[in-house]
């Protein structure tokens, strides 16, 4: 904790691979003592501006990485306690989530772990935060990502020019597999605005 809020960690400079490795500890730390867990996190919220190590820290450890799988009590509590009251907080509204987690990468996590929800077939909880991400600036078109002027990392050009993406690497990305998550028996209740989504993602400039 002492050393999660010092200067070095929140400084721009921190190693981000590092973080991912604390994201991962801090997710252990909600599996086994989740009061403490949740101190954290609550910490991280109160920061005005996130830098880039706490980003990490908080949108990665809702979730397991790796072979690692949760189970769906914990799951939900993750999601109640956590997801849900952030996303509520900041009206649902992308552009304001955006302001908050600056990075597209770090925004993944959302729904990624809107993903792990589905594959225990919580549909309505996994729509509920793809419906908020499905709107995510995440990917940009060519030349506008400001932090890629270059489209050194522009998948779209990529693609573009040719080449086969071999990962997803993009917020509205996740959407779309979240979304195939829950078109399954237990989502045949919430079928409309499946297909609704998926045409959105489909009819996507990007």
């Amino acid at each position: 904790e002492t050393f999660i809020e010092s200067d070095h960690f929140t400084s721009e400079k921190y190693d981000s691979f590092e973080a991912f490795e604390f994201a991962n500890f801090l997710h252990r730390v909600l599996k086994e003592h989740f009061d403490r867990g949740i101190k954290i996190i609550h910490k991280l919220e109160k920061a005005t501006n996130l830098s880039k190590s706490q980003q990490i820290l908080f949108c990665f450890s809702l979730f397991a990485r790796g072979d690692e799988k949760d189970n769906e009590e914990f799951l939900l509590k993750i999601y109640k306690e956590i997801a849900d009251p952030f996303l509520k907080k900041l009206d649902n509204d992308i552009n304001k989530i955006s302001k908050r987690i600056p990075v597209g990468g770090y925004r993944e996590a959302f729904v990624q772990f809107a993903s792990e929800l589905a594959e225990k077939k919580k549909i309505k909880e996994a729509l509920r935060i793809i419906r908020v991400f499905a709107n995510d600036l995440d990917p940009y078109l060519p030349g506008e990502d400001l932090d890629d002027k270059q489209d050194k990392y522009s998948e779209h050009k990529r693609i573009q020019d040719g080449e086969e993406p071999h990962s997803i690497t993009s917020v509205r990305g996740w959407c779309g597999w979240a979304l195939m998550k829950c078109a399954v028996s237990e989502g045949r209740d919430y079928i409309e605005e499946i297909i609704r989504l998926a045409k959105q993602l489909v009819e996507d400039k990007n």
